[in-house]
């Protein structure tokens, strides 16, 4: 027995096996009349399906459950067709901002929950509570902790028309807000939410079976699947090569004083102090927008494709191909998606020679428009002018405008569907798919992606700011778990020489996603940048996003008293970082186990700082901000294991395990050994290879062959 509706003592209730799920559900409409709203009636029900209405104002609704295996889909239909069609009422429609939504006065055996929430048009955060009455709006995915152990996952979704969002309400229960950004009078067999539970209430930190991690990805397959989008989750969607190379930002360094010769300078910088960057991005103010300055670019819009006349007087493909022939740099050229932030200049080139593929919004901006063939052709030829100049990848920012700048013109569903089909394909046609997606987690932008794989997952990047980097690694941390199962997380740019710097820098290393500075002129410093990359600017990149550890994932790390864990795996080994995340920057306190990178068998502990070995479990305190651990789980196997290079925190993914007993070391450097008895050599290549003693337990050996293959 699965899902389905039950009615008794007088409400309509979702069951799973005889028990209550969502209690209490009801339906009301809202028309395109300011402060309306329309309650409607249960008029019959099934097992499957109940049926609503309104007659009096002429609005029928149904619900109905759909199952796949243990998740279930929450679909609506409606529609909105006044029987007295009198003079008061021509033209009525459900409201663009809401048509409907689906009220839930009762959430059976949740007792903790965390909310990813929309909380501007671009950003998620997450929000932990026990009180659904102090949810906020605007929630994506909701994670519920259950009483008796397990978890719950509610993702609310965007259809082929309709997105939707949950709420928490003053019931105690949640409603589901269902609106489509235009004019409609139907609602078509809509998916609203979908959902499941999980009995394992661990959240591996990494590749776990069961958890937080596996029930959010397995319900967003499914969700995808439930509605046909083409879209898969991130196992199945292809890196850019470019990405896995350390690279670098203008925008924190220059901001509007970008130039082709600060560029250079820049690149010189990296080459005379041996820093492997292998490409840059040029971020926002490189472009051809007239009368910018820093306070008014947000009321600029864009001129021509082509770089700033100006700071680039040789054009962008100058500055390009300099780049790559002098120094060997790759280039990434930044652009939002409205042409600039007021949209593209209306008496402009482009508007002049492109007028055909342009919309005037509702806002009075002048962007592509929603229509799938001429925003391809928009991208086309703007890409295309990209690749001619010498450009490898794109930076695609403001993808969350379609809400405010398509509203009227074009629904969620079907302008973010053409949106990022357009973008993909053009970028597949240019850059062999490489992108950066950003400011770009609105729910219609999530689920409508085919193939593209990496998204930005936090604001922007704050340097010298110690408050800032705990809001940093929430959102990060919580937007990993939220969307990493669909994409690699691009942590931002960030500083190797601020006071935050070695912190941010354990951050990318456990990321999962691109890594690249935006040092201003003469300010990178190798020493910081080094841990995290090999030799020839290759990211020592783990194969997942990193999530919160399964005692941090319920509790606000702000005020919880605890350490906060963030925790990532690399093959059979763990690695955890701790931090005080507490608002007033008092003490906090933990422990740190190889079960909390969901790891079970022998294990040993090694903290990466401090150079030696600590109990498998250990209490922690953290005295402030700036008392950070980074921890290596270590697989013991017969008294031994190998740490890999020392000086790479994420060290253990310096070894690929190649079966037998024997791993290759994927670069040559200081090999880390833990051994409980005497060790006196190693064997590399079939030669024995002396070790020296550096702590208890811990032996090192120099291996001068990257690619060595090491054994015991």
């Amino acid at each position: 027995m699965g899902y389905g509706f039950l009615f008794h003592d007088g409400t309509l209730d979702i069951i799973k096996e005889g028990e209550t799920v969502f209690g209490g559900l009801g339906v009301r409409a809202y028309p395109d009349i300011p402060d309306m709203e329309y309650e409607l009636k249960l008029t019959s029900n099934n097992e499957n399906e109940a049926e609503f209405e309104n007659r009096e104002n002429g609005v029928r609704a149904s619900l109905r459950i759909e199952q796949k295996g243990d998740v279930f889909a929450l679909r609506i239909s409606a529609e909105y067709f006044p029987e007295d069609l009198g003079e008061s009422k021509t033209g009525l429609h459900f409201s663009p901002d809401c048509a409907l939504s689906v009220d839930i006065s009762k959430i059976d055996k949740s007792k903790t929950f965390a909310a990813n929430y929309l909380k501007c048009e671009f950003w998620c955060r997450t929000f932990i509570t026990d009180d659904p009455a102090k949810l906020p709006d605007r929630i994506q995915g909701l994670l519920c902790s259950l009483n008796g152990g397990g978890l719950a996952y509610a993702a609310a979704v965007c259809d082929k028309i309709f997105r939707s969002d949950i709420r928490g309400n003053s019931d105690g229960g949640i409603s589901l807000y269902i609106r489509s950004n235009d004019l409609r009078n139907h609602v078509d067999d809509t998916v609203v939410m979908v959902y499941s539970q999980s009995g394992d209430n661990e959240c591996s930190g990494s590749g776990g079976k069961g958890g937080a991690k596996a029930l959010i990805a397995h319900v967003t397959e499914r969700a995808l699947r439930i509605m046909g989008k083409k879209g898969r989750l991130r196992t199945e969607r292809r890196y850019p090569e470019i990405l896995e190379y350390l690279g670098w930002c203008s925008w924190d360094a220059f901001h509007m004083d970008v130039t082709h010769d600060d560029l250079l300078r820049k690149a010189e910088e990296f080459r005379n102090k041996d820093i492997p960057v292998r490409w840059f991005i040029l971020d926002d103010m490189w472009g051809d927008v007239p009368a910018i300055t820093r306070k008014t670019m947000h009321n600029r819009a864009l001129n021509s494709f082509e770089a700033d006349p100006v700071r680039f007087p040789k054009g962008l493909k100058a500055c390009i191909t300099e780049l790559r022939d002098k120094y060997g740099i790759l280039s990434g050229i930044w652009h939002p998606t409205t042409g600039y932030w007021n949209g593209i200049l209306p008496d402009g080139e482009i508007a002049r020679e492109h007028k055909e593929l342009l919309v005037l919004t509702q806002n009075r901006k002048l962007v592509h428009s929603p229509e799938l063939i001429p925003a391809f052709r928009y991208y086309q030829l703007q890409h295309s002018f990209y690749r001619d100049c010498g450009a490898e990848f794109v930076k695609v920012d403001n993808q969350g405008f379609i809400n405010v700048h398509y509203r009227y013109l074009s629904s969620f569903g079907e302008a973010a569907h053409n949106l990022h089909t357009a973008i993909e394909a053009s970028v597949g046609v240019n850059f062999d798919g490489a992108m950066i997606n950003c400011m770009c987690m609105p729910s219609e932008n999530f689920w409508n992606r085919p193939v593209s794989s990496v998204c930005r997952f936090s604001g922007d990047f704050q340097p010298e700011d110690r408050k800032w980097f705990v809001q940093h690694l929430l959102q990060c941390a919580y937007n990993s778990l939220f969307q990493g199962c669909v994409y690699y997380g691009d942590w931002d740019m960030w500083w190797s020489d601020d006071a935050q710097a070695s912190k941010n820098a354990v951050l990318r290393a456990m990321s999962g996603g691109p890594v690249y500075v935006s040092d201003e002129l003469d300010r990178s410093v190798k020493n910081t940048i080094m841990p995290i990359i090999y030799s020839d600017g290759r990211i020592i990149r783990l194969a997942e996003p990193p999530a919160p550890s399964p005692d941090c994932l319920m509790a606000d790390a702000e005020i919880s008293g605890k350490i906060f864990k963030l925790v990532n795996r690399a093959g059979d080994y763990g690695i955890l970082a701790a931090f005080n995340l507490d608002k007033n920057e008092n003490p906090v306190n933990g422990t740190v186990s190889p079960s909390d990178c969901g790891l079970e068998g022998e294990y040993v502990c090694y903290d990466w700082f401090a150079r030696k070995i600590i109990p498998d479990t250990s209490a922690l305190c953290l005295k402030n901000y700036d008392d950070f651990r980074l921890y290596i789980f270590l697989p013991v196997n017969n008294g031994r294991s190998f740490i890999g290079l020392t000086d790479k925190y994420m060290s253990p993914a310096t070894l690929e395990n190649i079966g037998n007993g024997n791993y290759r070391l994927r670069e040559k450097g200081r090999l880390g050994i833990y051994s409980q008895n005497g060790l006196s050599h190693i064997n590399a290549d079939g030669v024995r290879i002396p070790v020296v003693k550096n702590g208890e337990a811990l032996f090192e050996a120099e291996i001068r062959n990257s690619g060595a293959i090491i054994s015991f």
